[in-house]
């Protein structure tokens, strides 16, 4: 992996805390309208997104491949023991 060049070095921050927390608002602050209306927003579109029929679907999906994964890994174990 010599090819005459230096590794580059990359440096990541992370830019986005992903919490559903409400924002600390000590010492008597309180969230402005705007925050609030957009809290509630983005609560309902979470909750949106896991109702939805193509989550279930997937859902359902999943539970077919993880059953099939479990049958073929029971057919090899039997068969490796013979």
């Amino acid at each position: 992996m010599n090819s005459g060049t230096e590794a580059n070095q990359v440096q990541v921050f992370v830019a986005f805390l992903n919490s559903s927390a409400e924002p600390n608002v000590s010492g008597g602050t309180e969230m402005s309208d705007n925050y609030k209306f957009y809290a509630q927003k983005m609560a309902d579109r979470r909750e949106s997104r896991t109702r939805g029929p193509l989550r279930w679907q997937l859902v359902e999906l999943m539970r077919v491949v993880q059953s099939c994964e479990a049958m073929w890994a029971l057919e090899d174990r039997i068969e490796k023991s013979r």
